[in-house]
């Protein structure tokens, strides 16, 4: 149960160590149930303080931060607002639309 990420920009904001991240996301073929971790270290930085990532053909997107923001939990929903199934093929959507900030 894959991420696949596509960085397009990492860029240091206000010349502090705070980071911006923007790129892409693609689901795989089986969905895990609680979502997609995605770890702050996959963007190269050391902890999150936000994460947003678009809704996708016809579906949403939510993302929790875990409590110590080293790590996001993307969840998926279908249009009636239900978590998709363990297992759900979403290897459809592609090009998902994400920006990250950070340490």
């Amino acid at each position: 149960m894959a991420l696949t990420i596509n960085e397009d920009d990492l860029n240091r904001r206000g010349g502090t160590n705070n980071f911006s991240v923007t790129g892409t996301l693609a689901f795989d073929s089986a969905y895990p149930t609680g979502g997609y971790t995605l770890s702050a270290t996959d963007l190269a930085l050391s902890q999150f303080e936000s994460v947003w990532v678009n809704n996708t053909g016809g579906l949403i997107v939510s993302v929790v931060l875990s409590a110590d923001k080293s790590s996001a939990q993307i969840i998926v929903y279908d249009a009636v607002a239900t978590e998709e199934s363990n297992g759900t093929n979403l290897s459809g959507q592609t090009n998902i639309q994400f920006h990250a900030e950070g340490k």
